[in-house]
């Protein structure tokens, strides 16, 4: 099996105009539950995504869901997907984790919701984006808002290039590698 996808939460504190939603009640599954899902793939996936639905960073239980996972047999790697708005708050906990190896972090989120400091916003998701570079895990920065709401998009391309200068960028087959 290469990917499981667990959805820890199907709550968000964003309402982003190009998700999908849902009608299910809102939730928050309890590290437990998370710890006996996990024992059923451990070492049967290659990664863990955390995320579907919901914000992963607004569980209220993410620390011990972290070290659950972190707990695992094999070489499983855990992937989370965030808004970013939580980020500063949360950052420690997922610098800490041994089995986290990618952070995705969706850029597109502000415009979507048109609220809070634009500049402040992309500033730390940079700054997290640079501390996971360095403990070896990788950032993924997302823009997955081409022909839709993207007024803001040459602001964040500038903003990226302050942080990341594109001498140093290389195009990949699924994107731009922008720094280590």
């Amino acid at each position: 099996m290469k990917n499981v996808y667990i959805e820890i939460t199907n709550v968000c504190n964003l309402s982003c105009s190009f998700c999908p939603g849902h009608k299910r009640p809102p939730r928050f599954m309890r590290a437990p539950e998370f710890k006996e899902i996990i024992g059923k793939t451990d070492g049967k996936a290659d990664n863990i995504f955390l995320h579907v639905m919901g914000e992963p960073l607004l569980h209220p239980e993410l620390e011990e869901i972290i070290k659950i996972a972190d707990g695992m047999q094999g070489e499983t790697a855990l992937k989370i997907t965030t808004n970013g708005t939580l980020l500063v708050e949360k950052l420690p906990i997922l610098l800490e984790s041994k089995r986290l190896k990618t952070l995705c972090i969706s850029l597109h989120s502000f415009e979507a919701n048109c609220g809070g400091d634009f500049e402040k916003y992309i500033e730390n998701c940079l700054d997290s984006a640079e501390k996971v570079g360095k403990t070896g895990k990788f950032a993924v920065l997302r823009l997955w808002n081409e022909g839709g709401l993207d007024s803001l998009n040459e602001k964040i391309f500038d903003l990226v290039k302050t942080r990341f200068p594109q001498e140093n960028w290389q195009k990949t087959r699924r994107g731009m590698r922008i720094g280590d």
